[in-house]
């Protein structure tokens, strides 16, 4: 793996434009422009992508503050460039889709928000004793989506067809559960 650096040029840049922001400003900037983004509409792809940028440039500013970390971001740099580029129209390497190798076709944000439907709708049928089609339809509507779609993927996930998230939500689900456990169990008594 090649090492990334900055050049002179690029580093008179990142000063000039980047002004450091600290650990307060960079948390006050990840929920404004968080807020903002779980706001737009999904079709409004623009909007997003400059909320993103927004949010890149924010960590950007803030990592530029330890003198260790400045060199080592270069890929970052080039990934807001990438974005950069798209907002213009133009094609970039890093955001070109490579050949399609196999495996889900479903693009990786809803893929994960399908495995968090799934795993909730196991959690409240196994362990809530919900049923099945009431625990989709509530997934359904906390995640904007079908509920026999939830239902689908979760079927083939359990039979094993979706091999590249099983890991994702085999730990989701053990996660939710001794989450589930400690709260129900409370604080445990001193003898």
């Amino acid at each position: 793996m090649r090492e990334f650096e900055l050049d002179d040029e690029e580093e008179r840049l990142r000063s000039c434009l980047f002004n450091p922001l600290t650990e307060d400003e960079l948390i006050t900037l990840l929920q404004k422009t968080g807020a903002e983004f779980h706001a737009l509409p999904r079709e409004d792809h623009e909007s997003r992508r400059l909320a993103a940028l927004e949010q890149l440039l924010g960590v950007l500013k803030y990592l530029s503050t330890f003198r260790a970390a400045r060199n080592c971001c270069a890929p970052l740099y080039e990934l807001m460039g990438a974005l950069l580029d798209a907002c213009k129209g133009l094609e970039n390497s890093l955001t070109r889709p490579a050949k399609y190798q196999g495996g889900s076709k479903i693009p990786f944000r809803k893929t994960i928000n399908m495995v968090r439907a799934a795993v909730a709708v196991t959690i409240w049928k196994d362990d809530a004793g919900w049923k099945l089609n009431d625990a989709a339809k509530a997934a359904a509507k906390a995640l904007n989506v079908d509920a026999k779609e939830i239902l689908y993927f979760r079927n083939n996930l359990l039979k094993g067809r979706i091999a590249d998230v099983e890991d994702e939500y085999y730990s989701l689900l053990r996660m939710a559960r001794a989450v589930r456990t400690t709260k129900t169990q409370g604080p445990q008594s001193k003898g």
